[in-house]
């Protein structure tokens, strides 16, 4: 077996043996299954959030109506407005303007089942998405996410064969894409063992309590190696 290095290391990785998997995109595509990765638009939510709102109204042209971008701290009168008919917007609806970036994201549901005597609804996916350490990130930064420190970050170790970088997952940035907007797979997704602690770990950020005893101990047993050093 071929030494990791320190980048495709971590206690769940001696734990579990390999993190990542590769797949044939040419014999099984699409793929809509957790622990695949895809390419997906994950939206930059800003705590104040910035709304898109009609300034002035031309009824003999529309196309020459006026909208301003107006943060919602700056308005007294959020989600509360005359209604807008021609873009069919209700008195508490608003325009939300936000940043997207298109970046890697693993799968984090299944599809949507639905009764067969009813219509078809409009069908959509959770993803969370996957990001890369910088190089200039503090090693402590890097070393508390290997060791579970922050309760919604879960590590993803790099993987040479599969030419991915060191990284992580975040769960507060869990984003929900719509069916259309999944159409690019990547060759690679979370073996069976890390989807497992995968889940386990995000019941806990939900819950705040950690129910696999397994990940306990190796959470435990990590940190304990850490402070030995």
């Amino acid at each position: 077996m071929t030494e990791k290095s320190e980048s495709e290391s971590s206690p769940l990785v001696d734990l579990i043996g390999e993190f990542w998997e590769p797949v044939d995109l040419t014999r099984k595509r699409p793929i809509h299954t957790p622990g695949q990765m895809y390419w997906a638009p994950i939206i930059y939510r800003d705590e104040d959030l910035l709304l898109l709102r009609l300034k002035q109204y031309e009824a003999a042209d529309e196309r020459r109506s006026l909208f301003e971008m107006i943060r919602m701290s700056q308005t007294d009168s959020p989600f509360n407005h005359a209604p807008v008919h021609e873009l069919h917007l209700r008195n508490n609806e608003e325009l939300v303007v936000f940043r997207a970036k298109y970046r890697s994201a693993m799968l984090f549901s299944v599809p949507m089942t639905e009764p067969d005597a009813l219509a078809s609804r409009d069908k959509s996916f959770m993803v969370i998405p996957h990001y890369t350490f910088h190089d200039d990130d503090p090693a402590a930064f890097k070393e508390s996410i290997r060791l579970f420190e922050y309760n919604a970050v879960f590590h993803a170790p790099a993987s040479t064969g599969l030419r991915l970088k060191d990284g992580f997952f975040r769960f507060d940035r869990v984003t929900v894409v719509p069916r259309n907007d999944l159409n690019e797979a990547m060759p690679y997704r979370l073996t069976s063992d890390a989807l497992r602690f995968f889940n386990s770990w995000f019941d806990a950020y939900k819950s705040g309590v950690l129910a696999d005893d397994l990940l306990a101990d190796l959470i435990e047993e990590a940190r304990r190696a850490k402070k030995s050093t």
